[in-house]
């Protein structure tokens, strides 16, 4: 080691960055909870732990949220109104609950596509594919994928 080192040029914070989107933070967890999270990394094969944390932080959160089925409905009733204001000229939308009703959302969606934003069928095609999103969540859910070795 040298007696003196010049710091001159130096920078302050991390000396490697964090990614776009991520904060670097300190926190104080309980040693289980901790282990836990190691453990399922280990059981994967490998992988990261904190990645892990962040999953179920973000689950937690995405449980606690206004289920999109309600928020769409508030969506629908406010956009009805504002249709029924301004022209008279109420669409036909509900919540699809059968393939009958997913179809024929698929169906409109398809005659749709061509429509301008911010017009009346604009509108109705951010709606159905709104309402076609959610109850393609439902009946075919897509599983988190499982951390492997050297992920």
């Amino acid at each position: 080691m040298k007696k003196e080192y010049n710091f001159k040029n130096g920078k302050r914070g991390p000396v490697i960055q964090s990614p776009k989107g991520k904060t670097r933070i300190t926190i104080r967890i309980d040693d289980d909870i901790l282990e836990w999270f190691r453990q399922q990394v280990q059981k994967a094969g490998g992988g990261n732990y904190q990645t892990l944390i962040n999953m179920a932080l973000r689950d937690y959160i995405n449980s606690k949220r206004e289920p999109l089925e309600e928020t769409l409905r508030h969506v629908i009733r406010e956009e009805l109104s504002a249709y029924d204001k301004r022209e008279k000229n109420v669409m036909t939308i509900k919540v699809i609950k059968t393939e009958e009703d997913h179809l024929k959302a698929l169906s409109r969606i398809d005659d749709l596509m061509d429509a301008e934003p911010n017009t009346p069928e604009g509108d109705e095609l951010e709606l159905l594919v709104a309402l076609v999103e959610q109850y393609e969540e439902e009946k075919f859910p897509i599983k988190e994928p499982v951390l492997k070795k050297g992920e």
